[in-house]
């Protein structure tokens, strides 16, 4: 029997905990994440930075025994594909596939740091984990995109979201600060 679970349901089952120590990490390019991809074995992890490891990940659909699995992706940034979570088994993504079991086929395809505008530093459109959800076919896909969208220089970061609460060139939290 399919059914669909709401979107509350799944983020109050999450349970991602915040740990800065012994997160799990994807031996194919060093850092945490990214549980449902690899490098290609033409390439080495220790001969890219980060970001072009991250970039130049193949990313597959997992499967289960039961070939009539209800097929599930999971896009979204790092906080899908599990950063700060306490471990590998800790991420959303896999905390539902445990939930719903092997009737389930729950993919991982969050990319850390990706924004859902297209115009942003690092829109999703463009990272591997989006060429795996093109490439498949998927009964259900959860998106979780946004966080990195919202970045700005007040937070040290690009300016992917221009509000109106300050000038084109600085944006300042609203009713804070002076735009002079």
């Amino acid at each position: 029997m399919k059914f669909t679970l709401p979107i509350a349901l799944i983020a109050a089952s999450a349970g991602v905990v915040s740990a800065h120590d012994g997160l799990p990490i994807n031996p194919a390019i060093g850092v945490p994440g990214y549980p449902d991809c690899h490098l290609p074995e033409s390439l080495s992890a220790s001969s890219l930075t980060v970001d072009e490891a991250a970039h130049a990940l193949v990313c597959e659909q997992r499967l289960t025994s039961n070939a009539n699995a209800t097929t599930i992706a999971c896009v979204g940034d790092s906080i899908t594909a599990g950063v700060h979570s306490s471990g590998a088994a800790h991420t959303y993504p896999s905390q539902l596939q445990d939930l719903l079991g092997d009737e389930y086929a729950v993919t991982n395809l969050g990319a850390c740091g990706s924004t859902m505008l297209k115009k942003g530093n690092s829109p999703y459109w463009q990272r591997p984990q989006y060429t795996t959800l093109k490439r498949n076919k998927w009964d259900i896909v959860i998106i979780m995109l946004g966080t990195n969208d919202a970045k700005d220089p007040g937070d040290g970061g690009p300016n992917n979201w221009v509000h109106d609460c300050g000038a084109f060139t600085f944006t300042f939290i609203c009713g804070v600060g002076n735009s002079s």
